[in-house]
């Protein structure tokens, strides 16, 4: 959702009463860009309001929804292995699992990052076997990491995985009591975050139209390959920065900040950027005074002055003391 920066103007031209109601809007981030809330009441809202007088002859709606949905567990029973079923999917299978325990390891490592805890990827692994067999006896979808949710969780300040016992608590209350009141979509496109960049939503905006006048197949082919394009575009050619332009460090000290990752396609030009720095702001190991004119290299294109001047030039600027790399963004 793109975030919105109005609170502070409209702040100004309000009584008080009004002002704390959008301040507190603006700290709880109800509507703010981080929060998807709002688009996801007004698309639902929007969609009930749309379908409820527009029922078919044959009992459907325009946008296809779950129709009812059964109440409890009706259908606990030993897990059915059909073979025919297993020996279509098994060629697949392998693929499907590695790419599915990857994403639950990316997930959990970039959460644990955030938070600042570490994970053990075996109990990753146990707990997603150990849920997967105990959900087929219920039915279940086969699940991994969900990134959704630990999204939710992590924002709304969990800090163990008892919250996972509040949320199980939440669903069956759910089923037993609230399944006459679902009204559930059988399909939906998520909303991207207004602090995404703007070349990712265009990607995203590209590929939800591919996906609805052409094929799903196509539009997930449309997001891999543009996707793929731009992380090697940002490998190439990676965001970097000097810092201490608002807040100055210390005389001789550079402060180089590098937002991807040092590879082999981008290492030189972060040697380039960070070499042409030093030589333009700061003073030179050697003395020029004894330096004449016809040893100066054939790609010195600076001003044709003698070594003497060469040196007062170079005496003026200060002293290198220390290149600190910033890689917390990598």
């Amino acid at each position: 959702m793109p975030s919105i920066h109005i609170f502070p103007h409209v702040r100004r031209h309000l009584p008080v009463s009004s002002g704390k109601l959008f301040d507190f809007f603006n700290r709880s981030n109800v509507l703010t860009g981080s929060s998807t809330l709002p688009f996801i009441v007004i698309l639902t809202l929007a969609s009930f309001l749309y379908c409820r007088t527009r029922k078919r002859p044959d009992g459907k709606h325009p946008i296809r929804i779950l129709l009812t949905v059964p109440s409890g567990f009706k259908h606990i029973r030993q897990a059915n292995i059909d073979t025919d079923l297993l020996s279509a999917l098994a060629p697949k299978l392998p693929v499907a699992t590695i790419i599915l325990l990857l994403e639950h390891i990316a997930i959990s490592k970039s959460f644990g990052r955030l938070n600042g805890y570490k994970i053990n990827p075996n109990q990753e692994l146990i707990a997603i076997g150990v849920t997967n067999t105990i959900g087929s006896v219920f039915g279940a979808y086969p699940a991994t990491g969900s990134f959704s949710r630990s999204a939710i969780k992590s924002k709304s300040g969990v800090r163990t995985p008892a919250a996972g016992i509040v949320t199980a608590i939440v669903v069956i209350v759910a089923l037993y009591g609230l399944t006459e009141a679902f009204w559930i979509r059988t399909a939906g496109l998520s909303i991207p975050s207004g602090e995404s960049p703007p070349l990712e939503f265009i990607i995203w905006a590209a590929a939800v139209l591919i996906t609805i006048f052409s094929s799903v197949k196509n539009g997930i082919y449309t997001s891999i390959a543009a996707s793929l394009a731009l992380l090697l575009i940002r490998l190439a050619h990676p965001r970097d920065s000097f810092l201490g332009k608002v807040i100055p460090p210390p005389t001789g000290v550079v402060i180089y900040r590098m937002e991807e990752s040092i590879l082999y396609p981008n290492c030189s030009m972060v040697n380039d950027a960070l070499v042409s720095h030093v030589k333009a702001v700061y003073r030179r190991g050697c003395d020029m005074t004894n330096v004449s004119l016809a040893d100066r290299p054939w790609n010195d294109y600076g001003p044709r002055r003698s070594g003497a001047e060469d040196q007062a030039e170079n005496l003026k600027k200060p002293v290198l003391h220390a290149i600190v790399l910033d890689l917390a963004r990598v």
